[in-house]
């Protein structure tokens, strides 16, 4: 079961996806504006759980596998709890059914995509932590994995489906937003902790992992420049914001695949030229 169940994940995410591009489609002929956002989540669905399988299949049981196929499958679900909400609420209202616990879940899940990323950076790229000595960096870096969503999903069960949808400005009691706040805080912290401990692979790795470590700064460099470039007015802009956020776990799985992976200093070399 457990060697089926990132390529069920995958199917899942991308029949989500399906679902949501169809919804995306009643959406625009109704005449409502798109969001470069449910194109990333879209993207994310797709991608994310592919790369997952792709690991599984090439390395065998790695942990990061399983972050990017439920990171993939809370993309996909977010994309689809958001076009379904925009076409029952703008598109079409009262036309689908359940439309406040779609929006309910779509309103915290996507805190568990982003809370996985500072864990996929600190398991890069052997799946395990740098050292013994990191167990607790490793406790600081999971625990907003648990405690963002749960707290996002407390505070957004008793919000109305316009604050979920976004027409309304939402509002947090006292006690869960200084929770959420402190979730913050310990994303933040764990993704300094997280690429600390690149550094130090870093400065302790040879050969193999080094290499390693260089396909991914080169894809999270690309990433950055792609994801600058779609702040500012050029054409195009939009698809390199997609881009930019799909270029880091690709690297990450480029690495762990080893594609490549002595061919990296010339790419450099080449790109920076």
């Amino acid at each position: 079961m457990t060697r089926w169940a990132p390529p069920l994940l995958a199917v899942t995410s991308w029949l989500l996806v399906l679902a949501a591009v169809g919804l995306l489609v009643v959406s625009t002929t109704a005449g409502v504006e798109d969001n470069l956002f449910h194109y990333q989540d879209a993207a994310v669905g797709i991608v994310f759980p592919l790369l997952g399988w792709l690991v599984l299949r090439k390395v065998g049981s790695h942990p990061v596998a399983w972050i990017l196929s439920v990171a993939g499958l809370s993309g996909a679900i977010g994309a689809f709890a958001e076009e379904y909400v925009t076409v029952g609420v703008e598109a079409h209202p009262g036309i689908l059914p359940a439309l406040g616990i779609v929006a309910w879940v779509g309103g915290w899940l996507w805190a568990l995509f982003f809370s996985l990323l500072p864990v996929l950076l600190l398991l890069f790229p052997d799946g395990r932590l740098p050292s013994p000595r990191w167990r607790v960096a490793a406790g600081v870096v999971a625990a907003p994995v648990v405690l963002l969503p749960t707290v996002l999903a407390i505070a957004t069960s008793s919000m109305s489906l316009e604050e979920l949808a976004g027409s309304a400005e939402p509002t947090f009691p006292p006690v869960l937003d200084i929770l959420f706040q402190a979730s913050v805080v310990l994303f933040m912290a764990g993704m300094l902790l997280a690429l600390g401990s690149l550094l130090v692979r870093w400065r302790r790795s040879h050969a193999v992992v080094r290499q390693q470590l260089k396909v991914f700064t080169f894809a999270a460099v690309i990433g950055v420049i792609c994801l600058t470039l779609s702040q500012v007015d050029i054409p195009l802009a939009d698809a390199l914001g997609v881009v930019a956020f799909l270029l880091v776990p690709a690297g990450i799985v480029a690495a762990i695949l080893r594609h490549r992976l002595y061919d990296i200093d010339q790419i450099v070399s080449r790109t920076v030229t």
